[in-house]
């Protein structure tokens, strides 16, 4: 499939198929589940939360942000 590589759609395509927009937002679902069991883990431990938490969440707010951009350069 033209533009789309490993479930991940081309920065310099930004046309989407219907099923590529579908599995985007799945998974962007999937991220937001995880950012809030994180945060959850962040909050119960305050700053007793271990640095590969804090590097979880940075990481899956970075992973939400591209998401949301692939899908609105597609809508554009």
């Amino acid at each position: 499939m033209q533009g789309f590589v490993a479930g991940h759609a081309d920065p310099l395509n930004t046309r989407l198929s219907p099923d590529q927009k579908r599995r985007l937002r799945e998974e962007l679902e999937a991220h937001k589940a995880v950012l809030d069991t994180l945060e959850l883990q962040r909050a119960r431990m305050g700053d007793y939360t271990p640095p590969y938490i804090l590097l979880s969440i940075e990481e899956t707010k970075k992973q939400i942000r591209r998401i949301e951009r692939q899908l609105d350069e597609a809508i554009a």
